[in-house]
C-alpha cells in the first residue's frame, strides 16, 4: 500500500514541478520500456527469426541476435518449454541468461 503513495506522490510532486519534466522523466521511460518488451515478445515468437530447442504447442523460438538488449529473455523457446526453470539458457553452454545469474546473487544475500 505504501509503494502506490509513493508512486502517486512521486509522480504529483514532478508533475507540480513542470509537466515536462514528468512527461521526459515518468512517462518516456514507462513507454519505452512497453515498446521495447513489446517489440521483444513479438520477435520471440516470430518461427522464422530463431530456433527451437523444445518442441512446444506455441510459435515461441529462441533468437540470439536479440540478446544484446534482452539478456535472458531472448531464450524464449527454452522458457516455454521448461517454465518451472528460471535459467532460460539452460539447454546450450553458450545460451547466458544474465538475469538467472542476478537472481542466484539475490538468493544468496
Amino acid at each position: 500500500m505504501n509503494y502506490n503513495k509513493i508512486f502517486i506522490f512521486s509522480h504529483l510532486i514532478i508533475a507540480l514541478i513542470s509537466f515536462d519534466l514528468w512527461l521526459y522523466f515518468m512517462v518516456l521511460p514507462c513507454m519505452i520500456a512497453f515498446h521495447s518488451f513489446a517489440i521483444q515478445t513479438s520477435v520471440v515468437h516470430y518461427p522464422r527469426l530463431g530456433y527451437r530447442s523444445y518442441e512446444t504447442k506455441d510459435t515461441s523460438v529462441n533468437v540470439p541476435w536479440i540478446w544484446p538488449i534482452s539478456t535472458g529473455e531472448c531464450w524464449h523457446n527454452n522458457h516455454h518449454g521448461d517454465p518451472g526453470n528460471p535459467n532460460f539458457g539452460h539447454k546450450h553452454w553458450w545460451e547466458l541468461d544474465p538475469t538467472y545469474w542476478l537472481i542466484k546473487l539475490i538468493r544468496k544475500s
